[in-house]
C-alpha cells in the first residue's frame, strides 16, 4: 500500500501552511495544527514511489513542516477502490515500519484501535542524535478509502508539544460554524493560556487563525 510509504519521500517547494492543505485531495479532510510561521514544504516524489509500488489510482499529496526544532509530517492517500474500514492491525504496523527505519526510531507504543471513527493507529519512538534525545509521536487514521498519517519529532525535553499537535488532528468536516460570541470566548481563552505561557505565540497565533477561519 501507498500509505507504507510514507517517510520514503523528498521535500519540494516552500508554501503556506493554508496553501499547503488546500493541495491535499478533497476526500483527505484530516487536519492539524502547524504553528504559524512553520517553514513548510510539500513532497515531492510520491508519484514515481507510488508507480513503483505498483498502486493504481490513488491520489495523494504530503508535507513537511519545520518550526525550531519541531518536525511535523502530514501525507494523505486516497484509493479508488480501498476500502479502510477492513484495515487490520498486521498492515498498520506494516505502515509504521518504514517511518521507523528511516529515521532510526526504537518503537516504543503502537496502539491499533479498531472501535474509534476513523480506525486509528497510534505510535511513538525515541533515539538518540547529536542535538539530545528526541522523540517521534504519531496517528495514522483509515476512513473512507483515504489513509492519513500525522507524525511530530521533538525532543524528548519537549513531549508535551508533541502531545499538543497530536491532540489537535481533527476532521474539518466535523468542526461546525461558531458565532461570533463563541468565537470571543475561544480567543480570550487561549489569549490566557499565551498570557500564563501554557501556550507558545506560534501556538497562540494558529489556534487564533483556525477560530477566526470558522466564522
Amino acid at each position: 500500500m501507498l500509505i507504507a510509504l510514507t517517510g520514503c519521500q523528498t521535500p519540494g517547494t516552500f508554501i503556506s501552511v493554508e496553501q499547503a492543505f488546500k493541495s491535499f485531495p478533497p476526500e483527505c479532510t484530516m487536519r492539524a495544527s502547524i504553528p504559524a510561521g512553520s517553514t513548510v514544504t510539500e513532497i515531492e516524489g510520491l508519484k514515481e514511489v507510488v508507480e513503483q509500488a505498483g498502486v493504481v489510482g490513488p491520489s495523494y499529496a504530503g508535507i513537511d513542516a519545520v518550526n525550531h526544532d519541531t518536525g511535523y509530517y502530514v501525507m494523505c492517500a486516497c484509493g479508488k477502490n480501498w476500502d479502510m474500514s477492513k484495515m487490520t492491525e498486521l498492515e498498520a504496523q506494516g505502515s509504521v515500519i518504514p517511518i521507523m527505519k528511516v529515521g532510526q526510531w526504537e518503537q516504543t507504543e503502537g496502539v491499533f484501535d479498531r472501535g474509534s471513527v476513523p480506525i486509528q493507529y497510534q505510535f511513538a519512538g525515541k533515539r538518540s542524535s547529536f542535538a539530545g534525545d528526541l522523540v517521534i509521536k504519531g496517528k495514522m487514521l483509515f476512513k473512507g478509502s483515504c489513509g492519513t498519517t500525522f507524525s511530530v519529532t521533538e525532543k524528548a525535553s519537549n513531549v508535551a508539544a508533541a502531545d499538543r499537535f497530536i491532540a489537535s488532528i481533527h476532521d474539518i468536516r466535523d468542526v461546525p460554524q461558531q458565532t461570533v460570541p463563541d468565537a470571543a470566548a475561544r480567543l480570550r481563552t487561549i489569549q490566557g493560556l499565551r498570557d500564563q505561557r501554557l501556550i507558545t505565540q506560534e501556538e497562540y497565533e494558529t489556534q487564533r487563525k483556525e477560530i477566526l477561519s470558522r466564522l
